[in-house]
């Protein structure tokens, strides 16, 4: 049975995005513009992206990261590329998947983000068979538990929007994907991010 929660809308001017989204969720600190370079010493920014992210804890083996990122790109997307594009991101996706144990629920497909062309996807990625964090103490293992994520590209312009859900268990596929649903049916582009640099 799929959990039912409160929601609260979270807006931020600078990436340019409005969304409804579990009242659990908290908003991560202030997330500075990055800044890609072709290459050590460029001379200008090839872009800068702008980030910001809600965590939650919801039990003791769930704890859902959502980040939203806004990146200003050279070009348009168009219906007709997009539709072109998915046979090689999922060719590329099956790729990856077999190599690293990925479990591809669902494959990149058209969708709609906020009014605006969008294409999603969902996978779970498996733990790795260790990890170690190193103390004081020593080592100490760490229990891991396998990824679940929840993907969405969006298309504003000359902007590119990635939305994703990640959830440190797959125990819970409908209950994210509930998370999920809330936040992609009310997402709204309240404006162009600001320009790169401002």
């Amino acid at each position: 049975m799929t959990e039912s929660f409160d929601t609260f809308a979270f807006e931020d001017a600078d990436v340019g995005v409005r969304f409804e989204i579990d009242a659990r969720f908290a908003a991560g600190p202030r997330v500075e513009p990055a800044v890609t370079t072709a290459q050590a010493g460029a001379p200008r920014p090839i872009a800068e992206v702008r980030t910001a992210y809600l965590t939650a804890a919801l039990g003791a083996d769930r704890h859902p990261v959502l980040s939203v990122s806004a990146v200003a790109v050279e070009y348009e997307m168009t219906r007709e590329k997009l539709q072109g594009d998915l046979a090689l991101h999922n060719e590329r996706g099956a790729q990856i998947a077999a190599e690293k144990g990925w479990t591809l629920i669902r494959p990149w497909e058209l969708a709609e983000l906020g009014g605006s062309l969008a294409m999603r996807c969902e996978y779970v990625v498996p733990p790795p068979a260790r990890l170690r964090e190193h103390g004081e103490e020593g080592e100490l293992e760490l229990p891991v538990t396998p990824l679940h994520l929840q993907s969405w590209i969006a298309y504003v312009g000359r902007w590119t929007y990635q939305v994703v859900l990640s959830s440190d268990s797959d125990r819970h596929l409908d209950n994210d994907r509930a998370l999920m649903e809330t936040v992609t049916r009310t997402f709204e582009f309240i404006a162009a991010a600001p320009a790169a640099g401002a």
